[in-house]
């Protein structure tokens, strides 16, 4: 038959069911009845065969009423198409005549009487029972017999769906009898939805070995699939084919369990898939994958919602099969895990949001509270990391190079937690883990303490190129995480102090905005005041003590209108000892400035009743600074030098024969060596105020500078031998070390004069639980203090038990 005659859905003529000639000639206005026309016969005088299937309410008699014997042989006729349709279309051939046709036909039947309905439903439901234990099962059951796992799938698949089109269209050619009779009807089901239970039946139900021999292939299918997909890169094409097969197949056995049990279905899987990544897992840790370990886990994750999501639109399976991945592959032993793979993380933060933000959720999901874990791993790592900056820099000259990069692995680890984290656990352990890496150790702590100190000197001699800014913060963020502040001030005020006598180019502002925050950090305190004291000290010095001496009371060619004396007076209880390397004790101060240092101490003790008691020592004349005025051939210019160097240059006020160096010594009373040095300050190639001629010194009357007014430089101190550094490092260890015996002196004399009488063991724990506050106890260094105060009888041994200890008032 051709498509035409297929698809001619009106063409009644065709009917082989039709006698060729009829008993009877229609009248021409006449239609057929139902068995032959889709329109009802009009309700005429006459009646024909065909009529007497329509059941009328009419009382009146009609004409040419049908036998009973034509009926029932139309009926037969009708039933005998019908089987012939369906085993036509199950054997795999197209019917041949068009749906409308068929079913045309068929509705005939249906309305003929209610029994023909369920006579046609058994039919086709046996027809279809047969087609599939004879045809599809066994075929079904080979397929998976097959060696080629693609091509078993891909056989299945369409011998399934060569099935189901066979069973769409009895669908379609029973159209009536399934959607008016079978649709609605309480018991029976329709075509479709009775070969899908079928199916069900005979292959997952009934046929165990069956059921496990598919779900074998699907887990091996569904395997392959996954490995492709994790090494699917930019050199490894998806494979298409696999990809769709593993979707089709995963669609079709989604719906086949939804009509017995979904709940079975989605544990099989979940479980097949945990077990394969549960192996997977474990093979990229052992092939040492750690640093990409997470995106493995990631893309694993990402590649089976994908899939999931095309294939089975389940959103509760799919969130079930993500929490149980996610618990498998990161959090079964994230303790462990993150270890290895924090490193990464920190360097992808991208990576390190998504888990964060699954660790924020695990309490919920999993009862796990794997932020707390986190931070913990968090903590040890930016430790470990604190610590190897120390340990790599130790041997090191760069004496800012440890506070430096501690800084910036600080201040990268900050901007991870702003980013990354909402939680202010994470800052906390961070500060606490460069808390415990510079007062862990002492040699560490002293370290610290030291590079911190030269980290400050060497910005302030600008030997940094970092901004105040930066470099304010750098100094807080190292200082508040030391525990013994007071022994960084200590140390801090002494090179502070070398700043303020001898740098040039001291930055009062920036050392005291400097003072003020750290004095904010430690509060009001000891070492507070100290330093702010110093500070007191300088601005009095230049705006009390300077004015004082205004006017030059001492006659000299060499002092003029625009001398100027800069005394410093500081308090010797609150300024580190000034280091002063040469000895003075012989020096001949001329007259003039004797009595330049006597006015100043007059005056001094005239400004309040309490200074009369006081005494100035002046043998720091390093630190005080005079201003004078020489002539030159050039000119009048102001010369500012310290008291020592102005005193030489005094030296040849009206002397035009120069001195050799033995006169200098001899009138001036300093050493050799640093006279020389004194001489050099005042000879040199820029400043020659004085000048060296056949071994004398003289008066430079041709010196020349654009300017006006000589600040002479600093007089160099003694060279400084190499390991200086470590010679002060080692003298702060020893301080500190010094500092902390005397702490565990007075915390072990506090807590036996509240007790009076104690065990050794609970006055050691006493001891440590207040010590460790600020750094780790060494519990043998505790022992031999308490040694110690036994043996200067501040405490006893008790006579009956030498454990117990007794505070002796």
């Amino acid at each position: 038959m051709s498509n035409s005659n297929i698809l001619d859905l009106t063409n009644v003529n065709s009917n082989p069911l039709s006698p060729s000639t009829s008993a009877s000639v229609l009248p021409a206005d006449r239609s057929l009845s139902h068995l032959t026309s889709n329109s009802p016969s009009p309700k005429l005088s006459h009646r024909s065969i065909d009529d007497n299937l329509d059941i009328h309410d009419n009382k009146r008699k009609k004409l040419n009423t049908p036998s009973t014997d034509d009926i029932s042989s139309k009926v037969r006729e009708l039933q005998i198409f019908a089987l012939s349709t369906i085993d036509t279309i199950l054997d795999g051939n197209l019917p041949p005549h068009s749906l409308g046709y068929l079913n045309l036909q068929f509705t005939k039947l249906c309305k003929y009487k209610h029994i023909e309905q369920s006579k046609l439903s058994d039919i086709i439901n046996d027809k279809i029972s047969s087609d599939f234990t004879t045809n599809i099962k066994p075929k079904i059951i080979d397929i998976f017999q097959q060696d080629d796992l693609q091509t078993c799938v891909l056989n299945f698949l369409e011998l399934f769906d060569t099935w189901f089109d066979k069973l769409v269209l009895l669908h379609n050619a029973f159209i009536y009898l399934d959607t008016m009779y079978l649709k609605n009807h309480s018991v029976r089901p329709t075509i479709l939805k009775f070969s899908m239970s079928l199916f069900i039946e005979q292959v997952f139900e009934n046929d165990k070995e069956l059921t496990r021999t598919i779900f074998s292939r699907y887990e091996q299918l569904l395997r392959l699939w996954r490995e492709n997909a994790q090494i699917r890169d930019d050199n490894h094409v998806e494979d298409s084919q696999l990809y769709d097969l593993s979707i089709r197949l995963t669609k079709l056995l989604s719906q086949f369990y939804e009509e017995i049990s979904s709940l079975e279905f989605e544990t099989i899987l979940i479980t097949s898939t945990i077990n394969l990544y549960r192996v997977l897992g474990d093979k990229w840790l052992q092939n040492n994958e750690s640093i990409n370990y997470i995106q493995q886990v990631f893309k694993a994750i990402n590649e089976n919602l994908k899939f999931f999501t095309n294939s089975m639109k389940n959103t509760s399976f799919i969130k079930k099969l993500f929490d149980k991945l996610r618990w498998q592959l990161i959090f079964i032993d994230f303790n462990n895990l993150l270890p290895r793979i924090l490193p990464f993380l920190l360097d992808n933060p991208k990576e390190l949001s998504i888990i964060y933000n699954y660790c924020v959720h695990t309490e919920d999901q999993y009862g796990l509270d794997s932020i707390a874990i986190l931070v913990y791993q968090w903590g040890l790592f930016t430790k470990k990391v604190f610590e190897d900056v120390i340990a790599n820099n130790k041997q090191k000259k760069t004496v800012n190079l440890i506070i430096g990069e501690l800084v910036d692995k600080f201040k990268h680890f900050k901007r991870l937690i702003d980013t990354n984290f909402s939680s202010d656990r994470f800052e906390f352990e961070l500060r606490n883990s460069l808390i415990k890496t510079i007062n862990g150790q002492t040699n560490n702590n002293s370290l610290l303490i030291y590079q911190l100190c030269k980290y400050c000197d060497n910005f302030y001699k600008k030997k940094s190129d970092i901004s105040i800014t930066d470099f304010e913060d750098n100094v807080l963020i190292i200082f508040k995480a030391i525990n013994n502040k007071q022994d960084f001030i200590n140390f801090y005020k002494k090179d502070l102090s070398k700043r303020l006598f001898f740098n040039v180019k001291f930055n009062f502002d920036g050392e005291q905005k400097l003072a003020s925050k750290l004095n904010e950090v430690i509060g009001s305190t000891d070492e507070a005041i100290s330093i702010n004291t110093m500070f007191q000290d300088l601005t009095i010095s230049k705006e009390i003590y300077k004015p004082l001496m205004a006017k030059n009371s001492v006659s000299s060619d060499l002092l003029s209108r625009s001398f100027e004396f800069n005394p410093l007076i500081l308090d010797k209880r609150q300024w580190p000892e000034i280091p002063n390397n040469e000895d003075l004790s012989e020096l001949k101060i001329p007259p003039m400035l004797q009595s330049l240092l006597d006015q100043m101490s007059n005056e001094y003790k005239q400004l309040d009743p309490k200074y009369k008691s006081r005494q100035l020592d002046w043998t720091n004349y390093k630190l005080h600074q005079i201003t004078i005025s020489a002539s030159f051939q050039q000119g009048t210019k102001e010369i500012t030098g310290n008291l020592l160097q102005i005193m030489v240059i005094l030296l040849f006020d009206d002397n035009d024969c120069g001195f050799n160096v033995d006169e200098l010594v001899e009138k001036t009373g300093i050493n050799e060596n640093f006279l020389l040095k004194i001489l050099n300050s005042i000879s040199t190639d820029k400043y020659n105020i004085i000048v060296s001629h056949q071994g004398k010194y003289y008066f430079n009357n041709e010196f020349t500078d654009k300017s006006t007014k000589i600040k002479l430089p600093m007089i160099k101190e003694s060279s400084v031998r190499v390991d200086s550094n470590q010679k002060e490092q080692d003298e702060l260890t020893s301080n500190i070390q010094t500092n902390r015996d005397e702490e565990f002196k007075s915390c072990v004399i506090k807590i036996m004069k509240q007790e009076r009488e104690l065990n050794i063991v609970n006055l050691l724990n006493q001891s440590i639980a207040m010590l460790e506050r600020r750094q780790p106890v060494n519990i043998t260094n505790l022992k031999t203090i308490v040694e110690n105060l036994i043996q200067m009888e501040f405490l006893k041994r008790d006579d009956n038990n030498k454990d117990v200890i007794i505070y002796i008032p």
